[in-house]
C-alpha cells in the first residue's frame, strides 16, 4: 500500500518540475509507475515495488534531491571501498 504523505510529496514535485496541475500530475505518477513496473517485471521477473530486491531506499520526501544524490555517490563510494578488500 502506498503511503500517502509519500503520495501527495511526488504529486507536489511534478507539479513544480513540471508545471502542470493536481490531476495531470497523478496521471503522470500512474503511467510512469505503469512503466516502471513492466519494466522491472519484464527483465527480473520480480516485482518493482518489492523493498527486498533494493539494497538503497531512500525517501526523497523527506530529504530533496541533492540530499539524496550525495548519498547515493557515499553509498557507492563506501561498497567500492568494501569490495576492494575481498
Amino acid at each position: 500500500m502506498k503511503s500517502c504523505v509519500r503520495y501527495l510529496c511526488r504529486i507536489k514535485r511534478v507539479m513544480e518540475r513540471d508545471g502542470v496541475n493536481e490531476k495531470k500530475a497523478a496521471k503522470l505518477i500512474k503511467e510512469v509507475d505503469e512503466k516502471r513496473a513492466s519494466f522491472h517485471k519484464f527483465y527480473t521477473g520480480k516485482e518493482w515495488e518489492d523493498a527486498s530486491q533494493y539494497q538503497l531506499s531512500i525517501d526523497t520526501g523527506k530529504l530533496d534531491i541533492s540530499d539524496a544524490a550525495d548519498m547515493i555517490i557515499n553509498y557507492i563510494n563506501a561498497k567500492n571501498i568494501g569490495q576492494k578488500h575481498l
